[in-house]
């Protein structure tokens, strides 16, 4: 399984090797709702830590909504003395993701690990890369912190727009989705600052509508 995330130290890198960005049309007559296409698989939300409760339904909500999978709700689980990394006092993501998938019960189809620990992940050049969120792709667990997300002060309602996307992007990459080269899309290649995140739309692009139609 190869792992896709999203990595961000002071950027926001959504990952690599995509082609350039297609401008297609993007208006609302495009935008297809993401649970057109029934998909009726469990998704376990699995909060890691004192995470904030109100966060772990908003992210049920919008699993639910966005995908149409049917969604359990974990009690709180410490996070795995496994993945930390005291060199730069925070949690290894691709650690946290093989931990979760190790975890799983075979009942359940993706796991999503929520925290707001700072975490991060390899990323070239650099050993050790701050991030918002890691999957595979396709596979069974991602991780989504809203460490990050909280920068600039930001408010709840752009806090929860953030986190909304990012989490949707990690599950959309554990159901096979890639990276998508139209611009404005949920599942876009972003390289850039946070402020990416904030102007893409939560949405998929008939390109990924088309994909996962066909998984």
């Amino acid at each position: 399984m190869k792992i896709i995330g999203i990595c961000g130290f002071v950027f926001l890198l959504w990952a690599c090797s995509n082609p350039s960005p297609v401008n297609i049309k993007n208006d609302t007559d495009s935008i297809i709702p993401a649970h057109d296409k029934k998909i009726k698989k469990v998704v376990a939300v699995q909060p890691l830590g004192d995470f904030d409760p109100t966060l772990t339904n908003f992210a049920s909500d919008e699993i639910r909504n966005f995908y149409d999978l049917d969604v359990i709700i974990y009690p709180s689980r410490p996070l795995p003395s496994l993945a930390w990394y005291p060199a730069r006092s925070r949690y290894r993501a691709d650690s946290l993701i093989d931990w979760l998938a190790r975890e799983k019960p075979d009942s359940i189809n993706y796991i999503m690990g929520l925290t707001d620990k700072d975490i991060s992940c390899t990323k070239d050049p650099y050993p050790d890369w701050g991030i918002f969120g890691l999957g595979f792709q396709p596979g069974p667990s991602c991780i989504v912190s809203v460490f990050r997300l909280k920068r600039n002060n930001a408010s709840d309602e752009l806090l929860k727009d953030r986190y909304a996307k990012v989490l949707l992007h990690e599950l959309g990459h554990n159901l096979g989705l890639p990276h998508c080269p139209t611009l404005g899309c949920m599942m876009e290649d972003a390289n850039g600052t946070i402020v990416t995140v904030d102007n893409e739309k939560k949405y998929l692009c008939p390109l990924c509508l088309k994909f996962l139609s066909e998984q």
